[in-house]
């Protein structure tokens, strides 16, 4: 009996694959066509589907931009349905700006494929009608946050770890060296919200970006064309906002207000400890609630200053850094129950394996293959 057998389909080059790589790698179309030797207009054209790279073009294109040739034919993709939000218009301009998105795309693309196999923890955030945030008061937004809160069963005390808090409501997070003007960027994604963080030399600042990207996605959901962000009306409006949200968010009146005894250098630096918010972040909060004056706000800021500790505060090497685990988990409970083991990670998302493990946080060594040693053989008596 003759069997029949299913031909292979061949994979097909993807082009918005080689945006992505591209713009992940910081190229312009230019400089790479200069680096395998093609012209600019052949780049646009596969980019654009008017062709497609030959087998030998396509494996100098993959060594280019540092992908895996199987990056380029990978056919799973993700819808997305917000700009991104970034912390400064102008320093997020450009090619560091599409950068720091194609690397949110990655992440996103990433968790599509395992949630194939596993359950991420469904989107959970407060219902609340916003019908135009550009009429938000400060009060409006103090409302919001403590709503959060209540959303996310808090009270009004510190928060011990607001990454697993995020990750566990179904806000996924990657900590990612992003260029040197951005902290952190969020973005919808199959209707998910993403945030890619810079992770920062201390704790309290990389907690700050997390709560102001919070900021974002909650107060934000409106913005969905990049048309808005750059506006630089909306955009001010928004930072603020999401900087409100923050500050509101962390450190809640009704608790900070009875905790403040003095404003001296002592004092800042145990609220700092019981809070893990920057000395910083605490000043704005207490003059924006009004327990500090204009004037104590400006004193505390030259403290900082005389004690050179604008850039590096005490306690920054105290206060533990908190790190996106979600991911690594879903990981490891696949390998752990033989679906995906670690080293065929690389295979199910053909991503190159430092960026995929920065990504994910998943170390490199994990996702190689292991050698199954030598064979195990006696000598039969």
């Amino acid at each position: 009996m003759k069997v029949n057998k299913q031909r292979g389909v061949r994979s097909d080059f993807n082009l918005e694959r080689l945006k992505t790589a591209r713009k992940a790698k910081g190229w312009t179309m230019t400089r790479l066509a200069d680096d395998i030797n093609l012209t600019r207009q052949a780049i646009s054209q596969y980019e654009k589907s008017d062709t497609k790279p030959s087998p030998e073009k396509l494996r100098e294109i993959a060594s280019s931009l540092g992908q895996p040739v199987q990056y380029f034919t990978w056919d799973t993709s993700v819808r997305k349905q917000s700009p991104a939000t970034f912390r400064s218009l102008v320093s997020s301009a450009g090619r560091a700006r599409e950068q720091a998105e194609s690397w949110m795309e990655m992440f996103a693309t990433i968790v599509k494929v395992f949630q194939k196999s596993v359950n991420i923890p469904l989107l959970s955030l407060p219902s609340i009608d916003i019908p135009d945030f550009t009429r938000l008061s400060f009060d409006d937004i103090e409302e919001i946050a403590i709503a959060t809160r209540r959303h996310f069963r808090l009270g009004d005390g510190p928060i011990s770890n607001l990454t697993l808090l995020l990750e566990n409501h179904g806000i996924l997070i990657a900590f990612k060296k992003l260029n040197k003007n951005l902290s952190g960027l969020s973005q919808w994604y199959d209707d998910r919200p993403f945030v890619l963080i810079e992770p920062a030399k201390s704790a309290s600042r990389t907690r700050y970006s997390l709560s102001h990207e919070l900021g974002h996605i909650i107060l934000h959901q409106q913005i969905t064309s990049d048309a808005e962000i750059f506006d630089k009306a909306t955009f001010k409006l928004i930072e603020e906002q999401a900087n409100y949200f923050a500050g509101a968010f962390m450190l809640p009146e009704s608790t900070l207000a009875r905790e403040v005894y003095g404003t001296d250098w002592d004092s800042m630096i145990e609220l700092k400890s019981r809070w893990k918010m920057s000395i910083a972040a605490l000043a704005m909060r207490l003059n924006n609630i009004n327990i500090i004056s204009d004037y104590q706000k400006t004193r505390i800021f030259r403290d900082l200053g005389s004690h050179n500790a604008r850039t590096h505060e005490p306690l920054d090497n105290v206060i533990e850094q908190d790190s996106p685990r979600m991911i690594k988990r879903v990981a490891e409970l696949l390998n752990d129950e033989g679906l995906v083991m670690m080293s065929d990670i690389p295979n199910i998302a053909p991503i190159s394996v430092e960026l995929l493990s920065e990504l994910t946080q998943i170390p490199v060594d994990a996702m190689k293959y292991k050698s199954f040693g030598e064979n195990v053989i006696s000598i039969r008596r």
